[in-house]
């Protein structure tokens, strides 16, 4: 990977491989941490998301204020939706936003979607966050924004216009997991807490796009990441 063009903080992740990965690679780990270790999907979404919320904390501690997470319908938005719940619990103003209500969520991501709503947190938008964590897609992503999800990367880009910081979850909303490519609206992060390891797509990616970059654990063990992608 391309240290003079990015800033990688691999802190969280000092005891795993330092790996790039493939969509199809991550879409493997998946499938394999819950086939061969039983770690279900649900548990990896909260895995990412406390290394997500311990992002976000220290940018809020930096830059406080209210938390606005704006979510898909996918598995980005299961962990968008469990960050908001922990920072919920460590005492922040948190309101989530997910594209076409909450209604049909697949089943892990509707269980977290349940969990916000029960505490309130499917609230209206905050008017000043500080903090937007973009949540609207990840790595499934193979085709340009466009409808009300482009309505929200335009909203998500207001705001940090306004002053606003913005989190992106495993990668900008918008960017090809791959190429790095963003071919239509896409989300412009000052962090992106990227998960298990790197993105093919990051050493070919704008980096004013990415932002700085953080590697986020997701709870499986150095072996399974090892059979797969290529090292960073």
């Amino acid at each position: 990977m391309g240290p003079q063009r990015l800033t990688i903080d691999w802190t969280a992740c000092e005891s795993l491989p330092r790996r790039v990965f493939s969509a199809a690679d991550l879409r493997d780990i998946d499938r394999e941490a819950e086939a061969s270790l039983g770690i279900p999907p649900i548990l990896l979404m909260e895995h990412a998301a406390i290394g997500a919320a311990r992002v976000a904390e220290a940018m809020l501690r930096e830059h406080p204020g209210p938390v606005l997470v704006v979510c898909g319908r996918g598995n980005n938005a299961g962990d968008g939706l469990a960050v908001a719940r922990l920072l919920h619990v460590a005492g922040t103003q948190v309101a989530v936003r997910v594209l076409g209500g909450s209604g049909g969520l697949r089943t892990d991501v509707a269980t977290h979607a349940n969990i916000a709503d029960r505490l309130a947190l499917l609230a209206p938008d905050p008017d000043e966050p500080a903090l937007v964590i973009d949540a609207l897609f990840g790595t499934g992503l193979a085709r340009p924004i466009e409808g009300e999800a482009a309505e929200l990367v335009e909203k998500i880009a207001a705001h940090r216009a306004a002053g606003a910081r913005v989190l992106a979850l495993d990668l900008p909303s918008g960017m090809h997991a791959d190429t790095g490519a963003c071919d239509g609206p896409h989300v412009a992060a000052d962090i992106t807490v990227t998960f298990a390891g790197l993105k093919r797509g990051f050493e070919e990616a704008d980096p004013d796009v990415l932002g700085q970059i953080a590697v986020a654990p997701i709870g499986v063990p150095p072996s399974l990441l090892l059979g797969r992608g290529e090292p960073a």
